[in-house]
């Protein structure tokens, strides 16, 4: 999860591939030569979280900042 300025997709594989690995696309805009830039994520692991569980812990997260 990460607040919505900071991460525009949270994608991983789908169907048959054999690895589970996370992409985060962060921040969603180019930046200039030396300017640098901040972005938040955080990575919650359990089992059988259910999507509205989910989006709870991601409204408690977004009130964390």
């Amino acid at each position: 999860m990460a607040p919505p300025g900071d991460s525009f997709a949270v994608s991983s594989p789908y169907g048959e591939e054999g690895h589970r690995s996370l992409y985060l696309s962060l921040l969603g805009r180019s930046l200039k030569a030396g300017e640098e830039a901040t972005a938040r994520a955080r990575l919650v692991l359990g089992r059988g979280i259910s999507g509205e569980q989910a989006i709870a812990m991601y409204r408690e997260y977004l009130k964390e900042l």
